[in-house]
């Protein structure tokens, strides 16, 4: 609950501030977000079993990582032959 408080106060603030102020927020979230994927990204290693939930087929797709990008992993699908490029933030070991 406590969360959710911080949360509103957080986006009542947002709506005070400038378009100069708007864009350094904005430019923080991106160097945050970035901070968070590249961590994620050490979890993996090339071979590993993972999973994600695709948007496309709606369903938890599994498969084999083959390469590691700077800011995607290739995954192979192993029940079928398609490959992805996903953010290493979806994904999740088997």
């Amino acid at each position: 609950m406590e969360s959710k408080k911080l949360l509103m106060e957080i986006q009542g603030k947002i709506m005070g501030l400038n378009n100069d102020d708007l864009n350094n927020l904005i430019d923080t979230i991106k160097f945050r977000r970035n901070q968070i994927s590249q961590e994620a990204k050490k979890m993996f290693k090339v071979g590993d079993k993972v999973f994600f939930v695709g948007k496309r087929n709606k369903g938890k797709v599994e498969g084999k990582i083959t390469k590691i990008n700077k800011k995607y992993i290739i995954v192979d699908e192993i029940h079928g032959m398609m490959s992805w490029r996903v953010s290493p933030t979806l994904l999740e070991r088997s």
